[in-house]
């Protein structure tokens, strides 16, 4: 860390490391990962300076020095003249003002309760082994991997049986959630519990994100958060919330209930219930904002660059001018020109994300103005030893050297090609109708991005889908999984709807072809137009959206005014074009047409009926009203 003093910290940090030890098997008792904790302290303190002065030896601090001697009176006590690891932390704990015991508290660990066990405990408690059953609604083509199990039985600690009831249909970012029923040792049931377990670095994220924008916005009777789980040397880490089941003891997500709510029971739910229920803490709290849509929505494309280390000794050996420098000041165009193999070195990102097992870290630009904006233009950093490195999340990398491997449009690209097209991806055109191609909207994407929108923002959930959405008792809305849930841009959540139910729903009803998604397209363009729907069973789907506009109409920030809502559904289209593993080939072909039909709104109107398409966006906005549900 470049520091020429020893604090309480490195001592701190020391014992974290210390496999087997006090502090970590505490630590992973009250569900904090030594790893995240050391990676807090890291933020909290920062590194030193590279100029320091020539080393003189490292002098303890005046409060690592009463650390210090509390532990060696400790050992004194005892009959010993050095002091071991317990002493040193329960001299640490009774201090209580270090650093360490500040990141701590606000991790929200009790201190208190730390020491009481430090005192009575010589290692981690050891795990119970419960018993694992399934019911017959879980799908046995998914099989919980070790990792998970291990979760599971430390989440569960006590009881003697798990029953998987099964899996909830959740999002787009691989994370598992499950629905389970825990069992006593004499079959007493206790209520059944959402679980959700994905990468630890996000669950401890979406836990404080719950805590900041959710704990105390949520109606009485909706899920809440009871619990957070991790393990050392796990890469993951879970969270239970509560379920509120109906009468019956269940509880389906839209995923599921959707087809057999019908489309106009649906539309009615969504506009009485859910809207209401959550929208006058959530969506209606408005405030105007003026933001650049990149501000809001960078984050969902792919990383800008994509990159393979490069140690600085061999970097330092290629000539300046091979070097090519990346900071803050990046523009989008001049991360997308550059070439593969090509060297930069990058300074001044924040590191957003550790994968270890995966030897890689995702560097961000590291705005705190809002969320969003700290995550926007990613960089991931593949074949690098972060361990060997001593990176931690949040910290500003100083100087890092890296050679492209591909840039983001190289990823929208690829996942296009996967679409297997009847056209080339590269063209700036896609067929569509006869008299009107669509711009393509990978090369259009840039233009958008720097698009100003006057919009609103407010607590959004930040990733609403039918999977996210459940019902309970008298079919009352709740919502599960808080990992984007965030203060921003009103309009994405029900973007994020509506592409949820073209995938969902819409898409299942035509053919597995480029002609059914082009068949959708029509539809989406019948919406935009204000045509009428047909009588079928898509009719009443596109009622469904038609609806879910209704209700965004309502949150836009000027009602008359709908590029706010078309630019977060291009966005949201163009990101689901990516998701090959969770998404089907239709529905993705579908969304690259959606993606490209809500950008040509934002183009000049003008050249949208026939020809070529314009290369420019509006610089004035433009009235789009969705089409009316009569």
């Amino acid at each position: 860390m470049l520091h020429r003093y020893l604090g309480v910290e490195h001592y701190f940090i020391g014992m974290l490391d210390l496999r087997g030890g006090l502090l970590s098997g505490l630590l992973d008792k009250h569900g904090l990962t030594p790893d995240y904790v050391k990676d807090e302290v890291r933020r909290y303190i920062g590194r030193g300076k590279e100029d320091r002065v020539r080393y003189t030896g490292l002098q303890p601090t005046p409060r690592a020095a009463v650390v210090l001697n509390l532990a060696y009176d400790r050992a004194k006590v005892e009959g010993r003249t050095e002091p071991d690891e317990r002493d040193l932390l329960l001299a640490m704990l009774e201090e209580g003002e270090s650093i360490p015991c500040r990141v701590l508290r606000r991790l929200g660990a009790d201190t208190k309760a730390l020491g009481e066990q430090a005192a009575t405990l010589t290692n981690a408690a050891r795990t119970s082994i419960l018993k694992l059953d399934f019911s017959p609604d879980f799908d046995p083509a998914y099989a919980l991997s070790q990792d998970e199990v291990f979760l599971l039985q430390r989440m569960f600690a006590g009881y003697a049986a798990l029953r998987i009831e099964r899996r909830l249909t959740g999002g787009y970012s691989g994370a598992l959630i499950l629905l389970i029923t825990p069992i006593h040792a004499d079959q007493r049931e206790d209520a059944a519990v959402v679980v959700k377990i994905a990468d630890a670095t996000s669950i401890l994220d979406e836990e404080r994100r719950y805590n900041t924008y959710v704990r105390n916005t949520l109606p009485p009777l909706t899920a809440r958060l009871e619990q957070r789980t991790t393990a050392k040397y796990l890469d993951i880490a879970g969270l239970k919330y509560t379920f509120v089941a109906d009468q019956n003891g269940a509880s389906e997500s839209l995923r599921v209930l959707a087809h057999e709510m019908g489309a106009e029971r649906l539309r009615n739910w969504l506009r009485n219930q859910l809207f209401p229920y959550f929208g006058r803490a959530w969506w209606m709290q408005r405030t105007p904002s003026l933001f650049q849509v990149w501000e809001e929505y960078d984050w969902l494309l792919p990383p800008l660059l994509t990159i393979d280390f490069v140690p600085e000794d061999q970097a330092g050996a290629a000539p300046p001018s091979d070097v090519v420098e990346l900071n803050k000041n990046l523009q989008r165009g001049q991360a997308e020109s550059l070439e593969y193999g090509t060297l930069v070195r990058v300074s001044n990102f924040v590191v957003d994300k550790i994968i270890r097992r995966k030897k890689s870290l995702t560097l961000t630009l590291g705005m705190t103005n809002t969320e969003a904006t700290y995550h926007a233009y990613r960089i991931l950093v593949r074949s690098v030893d972060v361990m060997a490195l001593g990176y931690h999340r949040r910290e500003m990398i100083d100087s890092l050297y890296g050679r492209v491997w591909k840039t983001r449009r190289d990823s929208l690209f690829e996942a296009v090609s996967a679409l297997e097209p009847d056209f080339d991806p590269h063209e700036s055109a896609i067929p569509f109708q006869a008299d009107m191609p669509l711009t393509n909207p990978i090369l259009s994407c840039k233009l958008l991005l720097e698009r100003q929108i006057n919009g609103a923002f407010s607590h959004i959930h930040g990733d609403l889908h039918l999977g996210n959405i459940l019902t309970g008792p008298g079919d009352i809305p709740f919502l599960i999984d808080f990992e984007h849930t965030r203060r921003g841009h009103t309009a994405f959540d029900w973007a994020s709807l509506e592409i949820s139910i073209w995938a969902e729903m819409a898409a299942p009803l035509v053919e597995p072809t480029w002609e059914g998604a082009r068949m959708l397209g029509e539809w989406m363009l019948a919406l935009l137009q204000n045509r009428s729907l047909p009588d079928s069973l898509l009719g009443q789907v596109l009622s469904v959206i038609a609806a879910v506009r209704e209700i965004a109409e309502l949150c836009l920030r000027d009602p008359s005014k709908w590029d706010e809502y078309y630019a977060a559904l291009a966005m949201c289209a163009l990101r689901a074009v990516t998701w090959e593993k969770t998404m089907g080939l239709t529905a993705r072909r579908a969304m690259l047409l959606l993606a490209a039909l809500s950008q040509s709104l934002l183009l000049d109107a003008g050249n949208r009926s026939g020809g070529s398409p314009t290369s420019t966006l509006h610089d004035g906005e433009t009235d789009f009203r969705p089409f009316k549900d009569n």
